[in-house]
């Protein structure tokens, strides 16, 4: 079966939302997705696991993150909130616990001010099932 590996690499600045993950794509029914050759359809998992983030203050200053997960009827689920990262410090936020979550859910990461930057770097995956 094929493993799902979505690699992570986001330059933020600025205080637009960023989308570090979107939902599958999926046709029909949205129980499937068609891989490039398009002989095969697997069943998509139900879950993920963000297995690495990390998130690395490239400013010249502290900045403020906020990371979460948001459905698709539009709740919120926080995992960082207005959460100060000291000037040049990494933050490993998984730090060997990986955390499952809803494959259709979108993982967001935002910046509190418009001169903050960092850079986001991380791992999603995930295993297809084969469609019986």
């Amino acid at each position: 079966m094929p493993d799902i590996k979505i690699n992570i690499a986001e330059s933020l600045s600025g205080t637009d939302e960023v989308l570090l993950y979107t939902p599958l794509v999926v046709i029909e029914d949205e129980e499937t997705t068609e891989y490039p050759d398009g002989d095969e359809y697997f069943a998509r998992p139900d879950y993920l696991s963000l297995s690495q983030l990390l998130i690395c203050n490239t400013d010249s200053t502290d900045i403020v993150v906020s990371l979460y997960l948001e459905s698709s009827s539009g709740n919120l689920f926080q995992f960082l909130r207005s959460q100060v990262i000291p000037h040049l410090v990494t933050l490993d936020f998984i730090n060997g616990n990986p955390i499952e979550f809803d494959v259709d859910m979108k993982l967001v990461i935002k910046l509190g001010d418009a001169g903050h930057i960092a850079n986001v770097t991380g791992m999603i995956n995930g295993t297809m099932k084969y469609n019986n």
